[in-house]
């Protein structure tokens, strides 16, 4: 027997399956409760059909020919020890019985709805913290669409896969409550109509199974290939302007969407067309039948409850086996999505519980002295020839330190490894002889005393007071440092100037304000921070050479409160305030002095 609790037994069946070694235990809990409901569905149509059968027995007056009726209303009358009589008794159960099984099934479907968009929301969260809190190197080898059209669209087969597992539940249940109560009443026609309902339908499902599988796999290539299409239109939105490109991107996008489409009503086509077939087949047999038993004399008022029983009970099993089919079908259209998501779901999966569950420890490395480097190396994989070789630095608390070199030598790469984002492929980065990714707690309490500007700007399509304070609420900001952060960044005679101050939007990736600006948010973002590193990549590359050398003697004044500093530039000139200074070549660190470099 399966245990509800544990679908591994099951997992070689499908792979689908799989899913349930993600869901917790609670929501595994709240499935099984689901299905027993639906038990109770089941039973409620089985009765409903075999209380049909005296009620029309009464109706038509054929209870002393009838044998079946009889058989029926002389069971009920043998229950029945109250003073109501026997034919408003059964009439009254009939009715109980029809609400308390609409009242179930009503029930069952918000539970349902209700069950997939809950666990659909826990498998957005995994996916979601997985995506960001994935080592920074893997990270940015990634394809940021596969995680957002998982989120965003993908996810919601989640839902459609377990309300057809739950739909299946119920279809089987049902399907042997009706066939039950069906064979009782006659067992050759009960049989035969199986039979012909069975054949038809493997019939069908073997002819399509294919083409079912090959949706699947399109729809989600598709769903992810139009997604990426929309990131570069709203990405090179300025060049397809200046370029008149709208029809290359248009016409891309209009062949993706119109197959994707095409697809989702391929498979609704298939999944609800073999209804209105079967039903059709059934009706006209059930006529040639009628008209068979007519000409031959065969056909009396008795049959008629046995009829009226039949006919509902076929009634209620075309939709049931039906939804069968079509729980099937979308199932497999799913499939592929579905196995996208397990795989994001369990994809660092362990690595993201631990970086949350681990403390952040402030005070560890608050006031630290040293930053080391011991013999550090680091490239992005084994096969790849080092980016940072053998590097052995140490940086002072309270230093301005300057990098210059090169373009493509790897100075972000370094910057990315001093604030611990990229972990060394050999030796250690200690931060007063700790080592920064010994462990978690380490690791985050590390990150915590950086700020980071790097060249490559984010704002989001907020206020400027949202995009310095990272979205806190106006109950967390800190308006002292926040005041602080503009006033050092040189913001403050920009804001006077617009209307609606540090309330005004910035428009999506700052488009609204200029590139100067938007760098002198992103520092006044890194200052408002208030921690113990600065890291500057580039951070005033968009800035006149007036405002530049300004904010570089603002930025001086920052290390008298005991801020350590360390700042990339390809032109030397902003570096020259800086107490030391290293060019990087060739993945080699050489510390450079001023003097000889002013010679030069």
């Amino acid at each position: 027997m399966i245990n509800l609790f544990n679908f591994k037994s099951i997992k070689n069946l499908d792979k689908t399956f799989e899913i349930f070694d993600l869901i917790s235990k609670k929501r595994k809990s709240q499935f099984f409760s689901i299905s027993i409901i639906a038990v109770f569905a089941a039973l409620f149509e089985s009765i409903s059909i075999g209380l049909l059968i005296p009620i029309v027995s009464l109706l038509t007056n054929q209870v002393n020919k009838d044998q079946a009726g009889l058989k029926y209303i002389d069971f009920i009358e043998s229950i029945n020890f109250t003073s109501i009589d026997t034919s408003k008794l059964i009439f009254y159960c009939f009715i109980l019985v029809i609400l308390l099984g609409s009242f179930v099934k009503v029930l069952y479907l918000y539970l349902q709805a209700s069950y997939g968009s809950k666990v659909v929301q826990e498998f957005n969260i995994t996916i979601l913290r997985n995506s960001i809190l994935q080592p920074y190197q893997d990270y940015i080898g990634k394809d940021s669409s596969t995680y957002i059209s998982a989120i965003l669209s993908k996810s919601s087969f989640i839902n459609r896969y377990l309300s057809n597992l739950l739909i299946f539940l119920v279809t089987v249940l049902s399907f042997i409550a009706i066939i039950s109560a069906l064979i009782l009443i006659n067992f050759k026609l009960t049989f035969f109509i199986f039979l012909f309902v069975f054949i038809f339908y493997w019939l069908l499902s073997s002819l399509i199974k294919k083409r079912v599988k090959a949706i699947s796999r399109y729809s989600s290539e598709l769903y992810t290939s139009e997604l990426n299409i929309l990131n570069e239109l709203h990405g090179y939105q300025k060049e397809i302007l200046l370029s008149n490109f709208f029809k290359r991107f248009l016409k891309r996008f209009t062949k993706i969407d119109k197959r994707l489409r095409d697809k989702v009503a391929e498979a609704s086509y298939l999944s609800a067309s073999p209804r209105y077939i079967l039903e059709s087949l059934v009706l006209i047999f059930a006529i040639i039948a009628i008209f068979i038993s007519v000409e031959k004399n065969n056909f009396n008022l008795n049959f008629i409850p046995l009829l009226a029983a039949f006919l509902l009970g076929i009634q209620k099993l075309l939709p049931i086996v039906q939804t069968f089919y079509a729980t099937w079908i979308n199932h497999r259209t799913c499939e592929n999505g579905i196995l996208e998501i397990i795989s994001l779901t369990k994809e660092y999966k362990d690595y993201s519980t631990s970086y949350l569950k681990a403390q952040e420890n402030l005070k560890l490395f608050s006031n630290f002295k040293n930053i080391i480097f011991s013999d550090v190396s680091f490239a992005y994989n084994p096969n790849q020839k080092n980016i940072i070789k053998n590097l052995n630095l140490n940086i002072r608390r309270g230093e301005f330190i300057g990098i210059f070199g090169d373009s493509g030598e790897g100075k972000s790469t370094l910057l990315n490894i001093i604030s611990g984002l990229n972990k060394p492929s050999k030796g250690f980065l200690l931060v007063d002889k700790s080592d920064v990714f010994y462990n978690f707690e380490n690791l985050k309490s590390w990150r915590s005393q950086i700020a980071y500007v790097s060249q490559n700007i984010y704002l989001s399509p907020n206020s400027i007071i949202y995009n310095i304070t990272m979205g806190e609420s106006e109950e967390e900001i800190n308006y002292e440092r926040f005041k602080y952060a503009i006033k050092v960044a040189q913001l403050g005679k920009f804001i006077k100037s617009l209307k609606n101050g540090y309330l005004t939007s910035v428009g999506e990736q700052g488009v609204q304000i200029s590139g100067g600006q938007k760098q002198r948010i992103a520092l006044a973002r890194a200052i408002y921070k208030n921690t113990k590193l600065l890291i500057l990549d580039e951070a005033t590359s968009a800035l006149d050479k007036k405002n530049e050398m300004n904010i570089i003697s603002a930025m001086k004044k920052i290390i008298n409160e005991k801020r350590t500093i360390i700042a990339v530039s390809h032109k030397l000139e902003i570096l020259k305030d800086c107490e030391r200074l290293f060019q990087l070549s060739k993945g080699v660190l050489k510390e450079i002095d001023f003097e000889i470099l002013n010679k030069k």
